[in-house]
């Protein structure tokens, strides 16, 4: 169901001109979620990018109130706070950055419940898993390409964003049907083809297996460009050196693209990490690495330095239990850390920053004898020192054993873990969350994603929520988009 107010939100302009202009302000619930229950006031933020901000309150009773001061604007952010009467913060929204002029304005914030999951209404116009998504700082985030219910790629690109009239908008195509691939937004000062733009590097055309279990021949040497402004994508920009399908992709700390693993168009592993320079789109190879895929590629940080971590992973011989690091500098080799391992080899897992330090490595899939196979799900987890130099097996388990979920860094120190699926290949809806200073795992009560299951695709945006989309089950690709909202915003 979803929830507005009874009234749209009227704000007043005063003494600018020779009357006021109102913006409409509509509010959007996520599904079973009413954030106005016990709610004694919203407040709304208009914020202007030279600093200014203009503050009101909203009656939940009426809907209505005039905010003096407000003006004509471009890139203006809304942001709505609902409290009880303790003070409590109940739920949180922030728009995108809108334009207003002296006819007003016709503005949407989804709003939802502090540290919950939910549900967006509508959803992607197409059902899908595995895509790839790209925040821009405009405030929409690029979804292109996935398998969908027949698990062949697609070349759709949709365009998240939440308006007054549709909270999801946008629908446009790329040159090419892709799976396993990335896709990374290109900031306008790095220059050359791609700046102000989001590409989409690599990934497969092949109507095999969509989940990238083993695999088939078709991976594709194309980067595309998407322009999310105008809502198009371009037709084939750039081409890679070598054609890459299921790799692991992470920003280096010298701003270039770092491509580790996966499998090329002769179905054969790649062994090595090459570099990919977004400025002019030149590739660099010669780093030596394990023959993998369905790895992970996590940037961290120690002491001020960025590192990429590479674990586990699986061959035409099983899973791995190798791990190494990076320095992202382009004259460093991957340290091997000494011949250290994980205790369980494992592929289809996660490796998630803590924030600090180290790097937790949750879940995933053991007993592969190749690739295609569904393998144990695992509950195990493993915490990973790159100053100690060492991993250790965590004593508590998770709540779920899970292979190809999601772990994500949300406030408080804790990971949200969702979805996945078990050892027989049943989608996973549930969630749960690992507390850092405590080391425990435990339920996550404030949502869940339903189907949920492998294939779920998360990013997270500036202001701390973070977007989930996709993903499949038995019932085939899913259309849900859902938003965690974190207790305050960053």
């Amino acid at each position: 169901m979803r929830h507005l107010l009874p009234a749209l939100l009227a704000l007043l302009l005063a003494g600018c001109g020779p009357a006021p202009f109102e913006v409409d302000l509509q509010l959007i619930f996520g599904e079973f979620q009413d954030p106005l229950l016990g709610a004694a006031s919203i407040e709304v933020d208009a914020r202007y990018p030279d600093g200014d901000d203009v503050s009101g309150d909203l009656l939940p009773s009426s809907g209505e109130h005039r905010i003096e001061d407000l003006r004509p604007g471009t890139g203006v952010v809304f942001d709505v706070h609902v409290t009880d009467t303790e003070g409590r913060v109940l739920a949180l929204g922030r728009s995108q950055p809108v334009d207003i002029d002296t006819s007003g304005a016709s503005v949407g914030v989804f709003v939802g419940e502090a540290d919950s999951l939910a549900r967006i209404p509508e959803g992607l116009a197409l059902a899908r898993s595995w895509s790839a998504l790209a925040p821009t700082p405009s405030g929409r985030v690029v979804v292109a390409g996935g398998g969908d219910n027949e698990a062949e790629p697609v070349t759709e690109v949709e365009f998240l964003g939440w308006s007054a009239d549709d909270p999801l908008h946008g629908v446009a195509g790329m040159d090419l049907p892709r799976v396993g691939h990335a896709a990374f937004w290109i900031d306008q000062d790095v220059g050359g083809p791609w700046a102000g733009r989001v590409a989409v590097i690599g990934g497969s055309t092949s109507t095999g297996r969509a989940d990238l279990s083993g695999a088939e021949a078709g991976a594709v040497a194309s980067v595309s460009t998407i322009d999310p402004l105008e809502g198009v994508a371009e037709e084939d920009v750039s081409s890679l050196d070598a054609a890459y399908v299921g790799f692991g992709a992470a920003w280096t700390r010298e701003g270039r693209i770092a491509l580790v693993g996966g499998i090329d168009e002769t179905s054969m592993y790649v062994d090595e990490l090459r570099l990919l320079d977004p400025a002019d789109g030149s590739e660099t190879s010669g780093h030596p690495a394990w023959a993998m895929e369905q790895h992970t590629v996590t940037p961290f940080v120690v002491q001020g330095d960025e590192f990429l971590l590479i674990t586990g992973g699986v061959t035409n011989m099983g899973e791995l239990g190798d791990l190494s690091f990076w320095t992202g500098l382009e004259d460093d080799e991957l340290d091997d850390v000494d011949g250290l391992e994980l205790n369980e080899p494992r592929a289809r897992h996660q490796a998630t920053a803590l924030g600090t330090r180290e790097v937790l490595i949750t879940g995933g899939a053991a007993d592969l004898d190749n690739p295609e196979d569904q393998g144990r799900s695992l509950a195990s987890a493993e915490i990973f020192d790159p100053v100690l130099r060492s991993v250790t097996l965590l004593n508590e388990e998770m709540l779920v054993a899970r292979q190809r979920h999601v772990a994500v860094l949300i406030p408080n120190d804790r990971i949200l873990i969702c979805a996945g699926e078990d050892s027989t290949g049943v989608a996973l809806g549930s969630c749960e969350t690992y507390d850092i200073d405590t080391g425990f795992f435990e339920a996550f009560t404030a949502g869940s994603m339903l189907p949920g299951g492998p294939g779920v695709s998360s990013t997270s945006l500036p202001d701390g929520r973070i977007v989930f989309v996709g993903g499949a089950s038995s019932l085939g690709a899913d259309r849900s988009v859902y938003l965690y909202t974190p207790p305050s915003f960053l």
